[in-house]
């Protein structure tokens, strides 16, 4: 259609708002007429300029007749023309005037002027439902307009809405990642969150007085944040107002510093730090190494008390000072603050313990002889068969668990002993000698701790250990899914940052696991003794069906930076101290060693230091019984899965980094792990060769790079075996009773299902009776049938 030059104002006009910020006696402007800005890149072309577009979307046609359309904005506007509207209607033009509000312009169309059509007498001014009326225009900033309205009647008053503006106030702290303003009208009704960052500014507030609110949740807390000011009100004289975030952190950095190297008489590489809060009487505590730091996050103006547990060496007995004093006052009224620790020594009596041994074979062992005061001494045999300990105290003494040649070696006869001032105690050592199975294989399954039992045996009651088994009778082996080392853990989008040391959190509860799993009398002093039950009732039920019960640490959900390498030995602490109250051992599914590439290497590191000192400290603590599990993807010894048909990934050759620093480190994966999970179903079609699903030959080939660093009796492969699979694809029973039937062959290490209790996800396969099919089917094979 030719273009009229009939020629109107412009403005860039925003969405139309409710008539809440009218003058009480103005007439309502009409919503559901919506004007829209659409950005443009060329001017004078009018086809390619900035245009308006104004569309009926009322439930009626209107009348366009001595209509008025108004404007408030800080800039000037340009003219444009009129281009094709999308109904017949007579050529319109406007009157257009300007007027100054404030330090912002009004301007004003009124459609008071049509060209005559066919019919002169009776102009086409009815603009129908769903139609659209296009202006172009010079181009215009967006955000220059602060309110629009049309007005279907004219002669109306200017819509009365201004705008808001916030910033960080001088002198602020860093605000939290997730802070939101709130806005709240006292009177308007007018009600609105937004996010905020550094600045924002909101738009098309109804005139009235205002009370502005800010606050964020931290570590599952609301937090309030300072608004300056905290009232406001936005008027026809003052259409604008500013506020702004000032935050002060509550919290402090404590930073305790040790400059003292290991003594040569200690075996423990680190020293136990108490805090005492003196509001709560909480305390908290935390492992500083031997030339090394600890940092603690306190609440400012509360006062604390800082303390260190002594330690016994074999020939001197250690207290810890700070600042010179055995306790520090702790009172953190700014940011960090550095205090430094020290220690004094006192020589003590001694005795030795002279050791004999049997059964070794020729072989070394190591001896751990741990005292009244909880210090542990080593003693490696036979290449060493005298050791000095404090003397006057009891002594329990252990060894550690080893296998060499298919024969598993652990002590007959751990005893205790007392060593007394200047005298040699005997220590007659007999050492067992056994196979190690080769034909008892593992059928592992994930319980999924937020879900309940798929198919309860006589029972509803989740107290009751009868709910739980028979879903969990297939199983040689239940990891308990998750405990955590994020309080809040969140499998959208995981945090990344690094544990804070406190506690190891049990996913259900968002508390500290040794807390919800503690017996207490009565037991309703246990808060969380209501999810103790449940798990009590699980541990019950697995142990009725000689199985064992794992605790599962880590998942997706958890935090992408796991520990660092100085919580090692606080890590390793506690969770002796869980499998001292409840469970089998433990399995680790830390699954975003290689998400940050920038600490990759270091991640590595620190899982394979951890696995071994946990083995180490189970051994020292008499739990050579305790069992300890890796899951891992199926490229983890995969150099470049590429190389393999499969897509790259960060994750690749995770497996073989972890094993090359146990080597190097005089000790291997097979040394420190009971079992190898393989989480097959972690990658999809998209990334497999050949873009098909998981067929024999590709399980074959994953097989294969794992058995040539671990030993084939420890490789346990993972299925999912419904929607949950990644991309959505499950390869199929036939497929994975084919894979258990090879894993029965060679022999592998056995079957891993997610999950045991998991119902449909995503398909209408459930997948907990897939699994609880395959895990039957797996006993069959494996020849456990019970």
């Amino acid at each position: 259609m030719t273009l009229s030059r009939k020629i109107i104002s412009s403005a860039i006009l925003t969405t139309l708002l409710s008539s809440s910020a009218f003058a009480l006696s103005a007439p309502e402007p009409l919503s559901c007429m919506q004007v829209e800005f659409n950005a443009g890149t060329q001017w004078p072309d009018p086809w390619k300029a900035t245009s308006l577009t104004l569309t009926n979307h009322c439930n009626k046609d209107i009348d366009l007749r001595d209509a008025e359309l108004k404007i408030i904005g800080n800039t000037s506007y340009a003219s444009a023309y009129i281009l094709s509207p999308t109904f017949d209607i007579a050529w319109p033009a406007t009157t257009n005037t300007v007027t100054q509000l404030g330090d912002n312009k009004v301007t004003t169309f009124k459609f008071d002027q049509f060209q005559e059509g066919n019919q002169w007498w009776q102009p086409k001014t009815i603009m129908p439902v769903n139609a659209q009326l296009i202006w172009s225009s010079n181009p215009v900033k967006g955000e220059n307009i602060i309110s629009s309205a049309f007005y279907p009647h004219g002669d109306t008053p200017i819509e009365q809405k201004g705008q808001m503006h916030f910033s960080i106030a001088e002198g602020s702290d860093p605000l939290p990642a997730n802070t939101k303003i709130t806005i709240t009208g006292k009177d308007t009704g007018y009600i609105t969150t937004i996010d905020f960052a550094t600045t924002a500014t909101v738009k098309d507030i109804p005139y009235g007085e205002y009370s502005l609110s800010a606050s964020a949740v931290v570590d599952g807390k609301i937090l309030e944040i300072t608004m300056i000011p905290s009232l406001v009100s936005l008027s026809k004289e003052q259409p604008q107002a500013s506020a702004q975030v000032s935050y002060k952190n509550q919290s402090a950095e404590l930073i305790v510093t040790l400059h003292r190297a290991q003594p040569t008489d200690v075996t423990h590489d680190s020293v136990t730090l108490n805090l005492l809060n003196k509001q709560t009487q909480n305390i908290s505590h935390q492992e500083i190494s031997w030339n090394g730091k600890s940092t603690f996050v306190l609440d400012k103006n509360i006062d604390y008390v800082l303390s260190a547990d002594p330690m016994t060496g074999s020939l001197f007995k250690y207290s810890f000072t700070f600042d010179g004093k055995s306790e520090a006052d702790i009172n953190m009224n700014q940011g960090q603050k550095t205090i430094q620790m020290s220690y004094t020594e006192v020589k003590i009596p001694t005795g030795t313990a002279k050791v004999s041994a049997t059964g070794l074979d020729g072989h070394s062992a190591t001896v751990y002889f741990t005292g009244d005061d909880k210090e542990t001494h080593d003693l490696e045999i036979p290449k060493d068969t005298t050791i000095s300990l404090a003397a006057n105290q009891s002594y329990n003494v252990t060894a550690n668990t080893f296998t060499v040649d298919g024969y598993r070696y652990s002590l007959d006869n751990p005893q205790t002993i007392a060593i007394s001032e200047n005298k040699t105690t005997d220590v007659a050592l007999a050492f067992n000698k056994s196979p190690i199975p080769t034909t008892k294989q593992f059928i592992t399954g994930y319980w999924e701790n937020w879900k309940g039992a798929l198919r309860p045996q006589g029972s509803t009651n989740t107290s009751d250990p009868a709910y739980y088994s028979n879903d969990i009778k297939p199983y040689t082996h239940v990891l308990y899914s998750f405990l955590t080392l994020a309080k809040s853990p969140n499998p959208e989008n995981p945090q990344a940052a690094y544990w804070d040391g406190q506690a190891i959190y049990e996913s259900m509860t968002q508390a500290n696991v040794i807390d919800v799993m503690t017996t207490t009398d009565p037991a309703w002093q246990n808060p969380y003794n209501w999810q103790k039950l449940k798990v009590d009732a699980l541990i019950t039920a697995v142990h009725n069906n000689n199985g064992k019960f794992i605790w599962a640490i880590g998942g997706w959900s958890d935090l992408t930076k796991t520990i660092k390498p100085e919580q090692i030995d606080t890590f390793v602490n506690k969770v002796v101290e869980l499998l001292k109250l409840s469970g089998d051992g433990v399995d680790f599914d830390w699954e975003h060693l290689s998400q940050d590439q920038a600490i990759t290497e270091q991640q590595l590191k620190t899982l394979a230091e951890t696995l071994l000192k946990l083995r180490q400290a189970l051994d020292k603590a008499g739990m050579q019984d305790k069992q300890i599990g890796y899951t891992t993807r199926f490229n983890a010894f995969m150099e470049n899965a590429s190389d393999y048909g499969f897509s790259h990934f960060a994750s690749d050759g995770e497996g073989l980094a972890i094993n090359n620093w146990l080597k190097a480190n005089g000790s291997s994966l097979n040394a420190v792990v009971d079992w190898v999970n393989i989480m097959a179903y972690d990658v999809g079609p998209n990334d497999m060769p050949n873009g098909q699903t998981w067929a024999m030959e590709v399980y074959k080939h994953v097989f294969d790079t794992f058995a040539q660093h671990v030993d084939p009796s420890k490789i346990v492969m993972g299925f999912e075996p419904g929607g949950q699979a990644a991309g959505g694809v499950w390869e199929g029973m036939t497929v994975d009773k084919s894979v258990i039937d090879y894993i029965a062959t060679i022999p592998y290490g056995g079957s891993m299902f997610w999950a045991i209790n998991q119902p449909a996800y995503n398909s209408s396969e459930v997948t907990g009776d897939n699994a609880y099919e395959l895990a039957n089917y797996s006993q069959q094979q494996f020849g456990l049938k019970r």
